[in-house]
């Protein structure tokens, strides 16, 4: 009961600093914050051990030192608004994600999405649709839609896709543009052998590394209603489900390293490498 407690007034207190107003908004659509789970919270137990944390600050050292060479870019502040300032929230995609997370709960199928301090965004994850959803509930912003990858660890995929995003500026620009990056050109040999450890294929981008698949965007102009944007919503979530899992047996250095560890290296697979 405590630490349910302690786990509601710290979810109250991210999004009353994060993103004002908004709790409110849900809680008016009866939505509990009993649902909402806190990523990267001291608290979330169920992500990865500390063990293995700092073996994400290289990932992050080598992405702050190659995306600057594209633009300028500047780390997120978790107290990104000024206390009193409002946005404008477009609810439509994320209130959509939330009835689909709660039909599929009512199916029993593994969902669970919660508020991400770092990419001031809400993360949905759809185990059955093999899709991590990205969702900031802004206009100007979008949903962004990246695939599961059933061979790794799902709290090693999202903590990498936290890291990995979390540059304002460059992160979702670069995924977008998947620009390869070229040994030699745009970054060190030194840096894509850290690349390569979380999972990076030489000469492709950012976007590839994550698993990025498709995004709806929020431009309140270009669209004739909120219907539209549900219906791309549901249809990316089957396209996840249609394509079934993916599995690959080139598992990144990071995670066999992991695996290593704590005593699972070995795990079947029974589909080919695609790559």
């Amino acid at each position: 009961m405590v630490t349910n407690m302690l786990c509601r007034d710290s979810i109250e207190k991210a999004l009353d600093e994060d993103a004002p107003g908004l709790l409110k908004i849900l809680l008016d659509r009866g939505i509990g914050v009993e649902e909402i789970k806190l990523y990267g919270a001291e608290e979330d137990n169920e992500m990865i051990a500390d063990s293995t944390e700092s073996n994400f600050e290289d990932l992050e050292n080598v992405i702050a030192n190659i995306f600057p060479k594209r633009g300028k870019c500047h780390l997120l502040s978790a107290a990104r608004y000024e206390r009193g300032e409002k946005s404008i929230y477009c609810l439509s995609c994320l209130i959509s994600l939330i009835e689909q997370s709660r039909y599929l709960r009512f199916r029993d199928c593994p969902v669970e999405w919660g508020w991400c301090r770092d990419l001031q965004s809400f993360i949905f994850i759809f185990r059955s649709h093999n899709r991590i959803v990205l969702e900031r509930p802004e206009y100007g912003y979008a949903t962004y839609f990246f695939e599961v990858v059933q061979s790794r660890p799902i709290e090693w995929q999202i903590r990498r896709l936290v890291v990995a995003m979390k540059l304002s500026g460059c992160g979702r620009t670069a995924l977008i543009e998947n620009r390869p990056l070229l040994v030699g050109t745009d970054l060190t040999e030194g840096e894509a052998h850290v690349l390569e450890g979380y999972g990076w294929l030489r000469n492709t981008g950012l976007g590839t590394m994550v698993n990025y698949r498709d995004r709806v965007v929020h431009d309140r102009w270009t669209e004739k209603s909120v219907s539209d944007w549900r219906s791309k919503i549901g249809k990316l979530l089957m396209v996840g489900y249609a394509e079934g899992q993916s599995i690959t047996t080139l598992g990144p250095k990071k995670i066999l390293d992991m695996l290593e560890a704590t005593g699972d290296a070995e795990f079947e697979v029974k589909l080919e490498d695609p790559y």
